[in-house]
């Protein structure tokens, strides 16, 4: 195995199978700063034993041993679930304990069977295989052992007397990858190897050279519509995984996600998707990434003293739009975000602020955070920036409440 910084400090993920355990050992050879991270399924009949047996091994070599072992649920596809479940375990311990990276007993086998299963279901990730470098989060996720085959994982073991399991449910044909496996890449020849390895450099160089030329313009939270809209199919994948991991989480973006985001891109229509803990949004030709934590605010106004705020401002002087004469028996008003439901009275009927929003094509993201103006009645009299109602109306106002010129992202907005 390559050297590693001993000046780094890793954290290990260590199943009992020989890929993990000589990874672990090597380590160790290597005097390098360690702790090893195990999950327990609770699956399988040997599991609890290969945990016990870990543990020995960690506490002999005294190396830190974090174990997760308890009762969990899920739903739908379980092998999806248990690689979210442990990377979060991964996770949270590197935080805790300040590692600086998890290391992965991947290899070549499972570098040749990714990219099989990616043909075979026609997956376009963001590499070809596995890549040595990932992350998960915010985790950094290294696989030293990549060039090293499973064969030559388990006679490194057996030559250096390290104890290993073998997982049982990797016997059987019940996954895809496990037919994979031993349909095919237990029958490959050296030469086969070598031509499927060098088929995945190349493919992964072709995607290099086309993620560099993408990724100039991936700087900006706000997408360039005009330049989405010229790439072909294949760009556009590769852009959105480029933007969605600069701007939201660097993560794995399924294809079929991506295309549902592209139909909507496509449409005439607005939509609103949230994805973690940001909201992709489009809105009138603009497409672009805002937070989305929302916030509410109520602030009961006595006068028209100078008060300020980074979503508006109330102040005895401004322009004629953003005044209204409020009547002494009024006060005191109350400046709140907008509410579905929220109307006010003009000249002929009552018309929804919404509808306000939607003339002047205002972004939903922004309605949210939007400030209304009410008298002490709970009656609209005013949306700062566009109007007031009928009987606030006047060219001698007293009272002036200004909209921030520029909205913050909602996830940044604060009456601070």
């Amino acid at each position: 195995m390559e050297l590693l910084n001993n000046n780094k400090k890793y954290l290990l993920a260590v199943s009992g199978g020989p890929d993990s355990m000589a990874l672990l050992h090597m380590c160790i050879k290597q005097n390098l700063n360690i702790g090893v991270a195990h999950v327990n399924y609770r699956i399988r009949l040997n599991a609890y034993k290969e945990m016990e047996e870990v543990k020995k091994y960690c506490d002999k070599h005294s190396i830190p041993f974090y174990c997760l072992n308890k009762e969990y649920t899920y739903k739908g596809n379980f092998q999806a679930f248990a690689r979210d479940y442990r990377y979060d375990f991964f996770l949270n311990i590197s935080k805790k304990y300040e590692y600086d990276m998890v290391l992965i007993g991947h290899n070549q086998d499972d570098h040749i069977e990714t990219y099989l299963m990616q043909k075979e279901r026609n997956i376009e990730g963001n590499v070809y295989g596995i890549s040595k470098t990932s992350y998960y989060k915010d985790l950094k996720v290294y696989r030293p052992l990549l060039d090293y085959t499973k064969d030559e994982l388990l006679n490194y073991c057996i030559d250096n007397n390290v104890i290993y399991f073998i997982d049982e449910s990797n016997l059987s044909d019940d996954y895809t990858r496990n037919k994979i496996r031993h349909d095919i890449i237990e029958n490959l020849d050296e030469y086969q190897r070598k031509e499927i390895l060098k088929e995945i450099k190349y493919k992964n160089k072709q995607k290099k050279e086309l993620n560099e030329r993408l990724e100039k313009y991936t700087d900006n939270n706000k997408m360039n519509l005009d330049f989405f809209n010229k790439l072909t199919l294949k760009e556009k994948l590769v852009f959105l995984r480029l933007w969605l991991n600069k701007h939201v989480q660097k993560d794995k973006y399924s294809k079929s996600f991506l295309l549902e985001i592209i139909k909507a891109i496509n449409s005439d229509s607005n939509f609103e998707l949230n994805i973690n803990d940001k909201v992709l949004v489009k809105n009138y030709k603009v497409c672009e990434i805002v937070g989305n934590k929302v916030f509410s605010y109520n602030f009961d106004i006595m006068s028209n003293r100078a008060f300020k705020t980074k979503i508006f401002s109330v102040s005895n002087i401004g322009k004629t739009i953003e005044g209204i004469s409020v009547k002494d028996d009024e006060w005191p008003i109350t400046i709140r975000n907008y509410q579905p439901g929220d109307s006010i009275q003009l000249r002929i009927g009552t018309k929804k602020v919404n509808r306000w929003f939607i003339d002047r094509k205002i972004p939903v993201y922004q309605r949210k955070v939007w400030p209304v103006v009410l008298n002490n009645k709970n009656k609209v009299i005013m949306v700062p920036g566009i109007g007031c109602d009928i009987n606030h109306y006047t060219i001698k106002p007293n009272i002036f409440v200004i909209k921030c010129i520029k909205f913050t992202e909602v996830s940044n907005a604060s009456t601070n």
